[in-house]
């Protein structure tokens, strides 16, 4: 039992949670009979399929029991995602395969003008992936906030909302997040027997203040090795050959509305999740403003 907004293992019993405080609430699933999503106990119907709920007929598995921490209130003066309902930890029992998404986001002041459509695309990509239960209880997300300095947001939480503060910097240093991000997908795949290839999506807005050549290598040397997927979106004043030293993978967004780009990255994930790990999925194309740069 984990305490899903920091980590933090909980005892059985446990009314809040020692590691943030946050109380501790108990949320008892089930998987549907019918087209076998997962859902709450007391559930009448199952809202993807609309089958009755019978898990309490003695052909049913047992519900799983999860445990969630209430959200802390988010800091109205600052950029944030809007609060979304926690969804608890999945009982591995309940998940057939995980999924990683790293999203690598440019905090600096370079990006003060899309910061705002930044989050709005990410608050609007968490509605949109919750609303999928096998999404829900597949994906695994963290965020990497960055300028000179960097954050983790959300360290393998799962859809779960945070503040993105914007930092005065016109300095952005590439090389820790990135060399971070690939850390925590190779202690993700170590530690996940059955696991999608992980997949790391860099957001710049600027230019690298900093030499990107050895982590470069490194991307280039997990990628070969299968081990990840790493693309990049560049907006406003990217530099398009650093980022195509980091991968091949590289867009371009015209404007700073983010709601194409989330929203075909939403679109993927479902794909993924419902595809087989090893196989190759069938990834929708890119969509509204937003293009392949060649």
């Amino acid at each position: 039992m984990l305490c899903l907004h920091c980590g933090y293992i909980l005892e059985d019993g446990d009314a809040y949670c020692e590691g943030c405080g946050q109380r501790v609430e108990a949320i008892t699933y089930t998987t549907c009979a019918q087209c076998g999503q997962l859902m709450e106990a007391d559930d009448v119907f199952c809202e993807y399929c609309g089958s009755k709920n019978s898990s309490s007929t003695p052909q049913q598995q047992s519900p799983q029991v999860a445990y969630t921490a209430q959200p802390q209130t988010q800091n109205a003066q600052s950029p944030h995602l809007s609060p979304q309902r926690t969804p608890a930890v999945v009982p591995n029992a309940l998940s057939q395969s995980r999924f990683l998404l790293i999203i690598v986001l440019d905090a600096s002041s370079s990006g003060v003008t899309c910061i705002d459509q930044m989050v709005s695309g990410l608050n609007q990509f968490i509605s949109d992936s919750g609303k999928d239960g096998k999404v829900l209880s597949s994906l695994d997300m963290a965020v990497i906030q960055f300028s000179e300095s960097y954050g983790v947001i959300d360290d393998f939480s799962t859809l779960v909302s945070s503040n993105i503060v914007l930092q005065q910097s016109t300095n952005s240093n590439y090389s820790a997040p990135i060399s971070e991000a690939l850390r925590m997908v190779d202690e993700y795949s170590r530690n996940n027997a059955k696991i999608h290839k992980p997949w790391v999506v860099l957001i710049s807005a600027s230019e690298p203040a900093d030499d990107i050549s050895a982590v470069a290598r490194d991307v280039q040397s997990m990628q070969s090795a299968d081990k990840l997927r790493f693309m990049a979106l560049g907006v406003l004043d990217y530099d398009a050959i650093s980022l195509k030293k980091l991968t091949d993978v590289v867009f371009r967004q015209k404007g700073t509305d983010f709601s194409d780009f989330f929203d075909w990255l939403c679109k993927c994930v479902k794909v993924i999740v419902y595809t087989k790990p090893g196989e190759k999925p069938q990834l929708p194309p890119l969509q509204g403003f937003v293009y392949r740069d060649k």
